[in-house]
């Protein structure tokens, strides 16, 4: 078990976590998206029965009410993890680089981590 501390204390184990749970939470939203999309069927009886057994599934289930005490459990560590680690790659370099191109360095998708999480975030804030 000290190797699996080792790991998870380092930043490389801490960014391997954040990827699990991000993978884990895209696979709530697709799941989601999925049983919703069953209400853009044409023939709107089988909408409304495919729709309302998904629903049902989805109410019911003992196996799904587990998983989402781990989807609050993942959200936590993603967003503990996230701000960790950006907090110590601040930390690692207090001075800025002298001349910055981010656009030659790295995606836009990776520098706005941070909002569009934060307005996933407040979407399912929303919701609740």
């Amino acid at each position: 078990m000290g190797w699996l501390f080792r790991f998870l204390s380092s930043s490389i184990g801490q960014k391997f976590v954040s990827g699990l749970t991000g993978l884990f939470l895209i696979s709530f939203l697709l799941v989601h998206l999925a049983g919703n999309l069953q209400l853009l069927n044409s023939n709107v009886e089988a909408a409304k029965t495919s729709f309302n057994a998904y629903s049902h599934f989805m109410s019911t289930n003992p196996v799904i009410r587990i998983l989402e005490i781990g989807l609050v459990l993942g959200f936590a560590l993603h967003i503990f993890y996230g701000i960790k680690l950006y907090l110590a790659n601040k930390a690692a370099r207090p001075v800025e680089y002298a001349t910055r191109d981010a656009n030659a360095n790295s995606k836009w998708t990776s520098r706005s981590m941070f909002l569009t999480g934060s307005v996933i975030l407040v979407f399912l804030s929303s919701i609740f």
